[in-house]
């Protein structure tokens, strides 16, 4: 099915056609039962292949096994209620690494709920969604997305958690696809244009959790972005910087370097960006982590950027003291990238999922 259907509060598309939506409210009804045990991966196997890319979000040992024990023990609230007390301060504020904690409680919704259990992503959403649909899909193929699509229409509230929930989309297209870029890819071009970039940031967020280090290439440092349409461009450069770094074992100022001579200019400063975004989401509200990271690139320009989004990442992600210790890092930029931090800034803490280009 070529045009899926549109969201009008998107501002894209016109109400859905009668036709497109009863094959949808069918195949929703059939998805929402329990799903399958085909082509399942084990969840250790599935964790650890994430982990392989980002070591850093690793939370502390013996945290997955209590995770396990609360969900046997009380199901999917408890779990939330086990996850907040640990890793959430009273104001809302993240402590510590749920990421994918908060992605095995996404996992297991879809084991016992299908996707209904969607509607059991209560917290830590993005990763909730990335566990929850990514398993749908990665379990049930191509067909699935269409059906997921739905349902995040359905159970969403507000544009930035709909593009997260995209996103997720992205995530298992990748994975059902065993990371061939372009058709998963091609699914995303099916998409109303606004859902497009976020479904394709996906896929290439999960080539980088998921994808074998052999799959890069060590001749070509911005591969898989050299071989990708050219609209997906700048979202695959946002995940390149740590491409470098986790599948090519490349230090801070080589990333750095390749992302200043980057094949087309307008993907260097994205790549840049992405510098800053894996600094910012690694140091758990530690600016000096930041700042040692961006120090690294060893070039006026990337310490710039990396400082910039480095700084936007820490607010999006929402560590306790994120907002002033954000501020902080805006007041070394130069002024005109000062004023754009600071304006971003503003815009993130009013609504932390109302975000069209951080994901």
């Amino acid at each position: 099915m070529r045009h899926w259907i549109s969201r009008p509060d998107l501002g894209e598309g016109t109400a859905a056609i009668v036709l497109a939506a009863a094959i949808l409210a069918a195949l929703i009804a059939a998805a929402l039962v329990r799903p399958p045990a085909l082509n399942r991966l084990p969840l250790p196997e599935r964790i650890q292949a994430m982990l392989a890319a980002s070591p850093e979000l690793l939370p502390a040992a013996g945290e997955f096994e209590t995770l396990e024990a609360v969900l046997s023990s009380g199901g999917v609230d408890e779990a939330w209620q086990w996850l907040n007390a640990n890793y959430t301060t009273v104001d809302g504020a993240i402590m510590g690494k749920p990421y994918f904690l908060a992605l095995r409680i996404g996992d297991y919704l879809y084991e016992t709920r299908g996707l209904a259990g969607l509607a059991g992503c209560v917290g830590h959403k993005a990763a909730c969604y990335h566990g929850l649909i990514g398993r749908a899909i990665t379990d049930r193929g191509r067909p699935m997305a269409a059906v997921a699509r739905a349902a995040c229409a359905e159970v969403t509230n507000g544009r930035g958690e709909y593009l997260s929930c995209i996103h997720a989309i992205g995530h298992g297209l990748a994975a059902a696809h065993n990371f061939n870029l372009t058709p998963a890819l091609a699914v995303c071009d099916e998409l109303d244009q606004p859902e497009q970039e976020p479904c394709g940031d996906g896929v290439f967020m999960e080539y980088l959790f998921s994808a074998p280090s052999s799959s890069a290439r060590t001749n070509d440092p911005w591969y898989p972005c050299t071989a990708v349409p050219q609209r997906y461009g700048a979202a695959c450069a946002r995940r390149q910087a740590s491409v470098m770094r986790f599948k090519l074992g490349l230090p801070t100022p080589a990333i750095a370097s390749a992302c200043l001579a980057a094949p087309d200019s307008a993907l260097s400063n994205p790549c840049l960006d992405g510098i800053g975004r894996y600094a910012g989401f690694i140091s758990a509200g530690d600016m000096a982590m930041i700042r040692t990271t961006c120090a690294a690139t060893a070039s006026p320009r990337a310490l710039e950027r990396c400082t910039f989004s480095g700084a936007l990442e820490l607010a999006l992600d929402n560590y306790p003291g994120a907002d002033a210790g954000a501020a902080a890092l805006c007041t070394e930029l130069p002024t005109a990238l000062r004023t754009e931090c600071r304006e971003r800034l503003e815009w993130i803490k009013q609504s932390r999922y109302e975000q069209d280009n951080l994901y």
